[in-house]
């Protein structure tokens, strides 16, 4: 019978491979080769490729919910929003110190690619991207309260504006191949919310 751990290999090795190449250019035989799981074992676990992209992205959103869940709750609401977008923007240096290319969002790629093509993995996608906004929101709600934020706009307005900005900003250094993209735009994420770029410099040495 195959083992739970065989499951999560699946998943792991189709996350890398289909964030390299995209959907579409990765098959079952591949991912079980990558994943050293036979055909049989992938059928157990999933019936077709497309549930086990579900099943890669149900993994994603768990991820990101760690790495939300693991941002400082002892430091501005502010400073946590930036920190998202320079966590963001590290994973587009590290994907381009790994191979010389930029992957993007692993989250926002696949949507963009096959959001048209299967109604079950646009909606995998946008919950996933959901999640992100809902923390975002969270994030700004607590920034207005604190007096760094003005109230100009709704938290779910600029939360939907925050999220697309990160993932514009990402699909900018993809199709430049230029990680540097996110450093310069950096500033343009704060001015989003109505807050100037050295905000965050004088909250950290307040």
């Amino acid at each position: 019978m195959a083992s739970p751990d065989t499951r999560q290999r699946l998943i792991d090795a189709a996350a890398e491979l289909i964030h390299a190449r995209g959907y579409n250019a990765v098959g079952v035989q591949e991912v079980c080769e990558a994943a050293d799981a036979q055909k049989g074992s992938f059928y157990h676990f999933f019936d077709s490729k497309e549930a086990l992209m579900k099943a890669v992205l149900t993994d994603r959103r768990q991820g990101l919910g760690a790495f939300f869940g693991a941002l400082p709750s002892d430091v501005p609401a502010l400073e946590s929003l930036a920190l998202m977008y320079d966590a963001f923007a590290a994973a587009i240096v590290a994907q381009h110190a790994q191979d010389g290319h930029i992957r993007g969002c692993p989250i926002g790629s696949v949507g963009a690619e096959i959001s048209t093509q299967s109604e079950a993995i646009r909606r995998a996608v946008c919950e996933a991207l959901d999640d992100m906004t809902t923390t975002t929101r969270k994030l700004i709600e607590r920034a207005i309260a604190e007096g760094d934020i003005p109230p100009t706009s709704t938290p779910k307005e600029l939360a939907e504006r925050l999220i697309a900005y990160v993932q514009g900003t990402t699909l900018l250094a993809k199709s430049r191949n230029d990680p540097e993209v996110m450093r310069e735009l950096r500033s343009g994420c704060m001015l989003l919310l109505g807050v100037e770029p050295d905000r965050i410099q004088s909250l950290r040495s307040s």
